[in-house]
């Protein structure tokens, strides 16, 4: 039995390692879409090209506008006169929001009267002007307050508040959205490439004839599947070691947990993508309804996890349903792993989920597998 998985085991690594498309989407086109997604796929929107019509021209104006302009959100392209230059700019797209500071601003925040300062934002792109909306509110709010706060003070010079607020943001204190996509594209990196090798490889196989040939030699069902699976446990063990170094080192994402323990869970992981590529090769019959396929698999994964749309943010039909995606999960655990630096205590639930998960989707895989080889 040894002398047979062995012969498969290296009948398949030899295969694997001849097949230059395959090292190249194990070694250099993981690291170089972790790069790309992690320069791009970036939450933060900062240097917002703005314009700026100061009718105010004040000390009080300037200062509002510093905090604009030393936020890093804020990029100041043009100074502008009237408000009849606004559609223009957002029509041509030039700027992303207009800032229009009324002329009695100053007069009104001595005398203590309110004011308003207008915000005019390109609507066009839904999401940057919901970001572009909230990082003014923010910054106007700020000021607006430190404006108040210095007028109270005055008022109550001998009055002690009853309490302090004093906010304090743990396992991500700057607040970068790279410390959250980065353990995230690890997680969808690894179940798009795994599911696509391991439904394409044994695709490939029955395309060759070869399969057939592998169902008529001493070699067992379960050997020709462990033969057939485990090359590519050991790539995606492979490939989690080389996107997490690169993680690390490229982007500093802190890994403040165990890196043995990523792998141990991690495995679990693959499992259950290798049990979906499994489970495609048993449905398609070439290798292009094999990629197509793995897709239809891969994009709810993708969709539903978490890993880009926050699942407290969906509809509660579609909350229901990310429980049945494995990759939700694994992506608790891989943030938690890499942010917090949680032990396994902490995630006996995720590990207990992607536990059955895998079970159940290797099982089917398997059981189909054995009936398309029988038939």
């Amino acid at each position: 039995m040894i002398r047979r998985f062995a012969s498969m085991l290296r009948k398949e690594l030899t295969q694997i390692f001849r097949n230059r498309i395959t090292l190249f989407l194990v070694t250099f086109a993981p690291v170089a879409q972790l790069i790309i997604f992690g320069y791009v796929a970036i939450l933060d929107v900062k240097d917002i090209p703005a314009a700026v019509i100061d009718h105010s021209k004040s000390p009080q104006s300037r200062r509002l506008l510093s905090d604009f302009e030393n936020s890093g959100y804020f990029k100041f392209t043009s100074y502008i006169e009237s408000e009849r230059s606004i559609n223009s700019l957002l029509d041509s797209g030039e700027v992303d929001i207009v800032i229009v500071i009324p002329k009695d601003f100053a007069a009104r925040i001595v005398d203590g009267e309110p004011t308003e300062v207008l915000g005019a934002i390109d609507g066009s792109d839904s999401n940057t002007a919901i970001t572009v909306g909230n990082y003014f509110v923010g910054i106007a709010t700020r000021y607006a307050v430190n404006v108040a706060a210095r007028t109270v003070s005055e008022i109550l010079q001998d009055i002690k508040l009853p309490f302090e607020h004093r906010p304090r943001v743990f396992f991500n204190p700057t607040m970068e959205s790279i410390y959250y996509l980065v353990p995230g594209i690890i997680a969808i990196l690894v179940l798009m490439i795994l599911v696509m090798l391991s439904a394409i490889s044994i695709v490939r196989e029955r395309e060759r004839g070869t399969l057939e040939q592998l169902v008529v030699t001493p070699i067992r069902t379960s050997e020709l599947i462990m033969g057939k699976t485990l090359p590519f446990a050991v790539i995606g063990f492979v490939l989690i070691s080389i996107v997490t170094v690169v993680g690390t080192l490229w982007f500093h994402v802190p890994l403040k947990g165990s890196f043995f323990l990523l792998l141990l869970l991690g495995g679990l992981y693959m499992l259950t993508a290798l049990g979906i590529g499994m489970f495609v090769s048993t449905i398609a019959h070439t290798q292009q309804q094999a990629m197509m396929l793995a897709m239809f698999f891969i994009i709810p994964q993708i969709l539903l996890s978490g890993f880009i749309f926050p699942i407290e943010s969906m509809p509660e039909v579609m909350q229901w349903f990310t429980f049945l995606i494995p990759a939700r999960y694994f992506l608790i655990i891989i943030r938690g792993i890499f942010l917090k630096g949680v032990g396994f205590e902490a995630l006996i639930p995720e590990t207990l989920a992607l536990l059955i998960f895998a079970l159940l989707v290797f099982s089917l895989a398997i059981l189909r597998f054995r009936k398309g080889l029988n038939s």
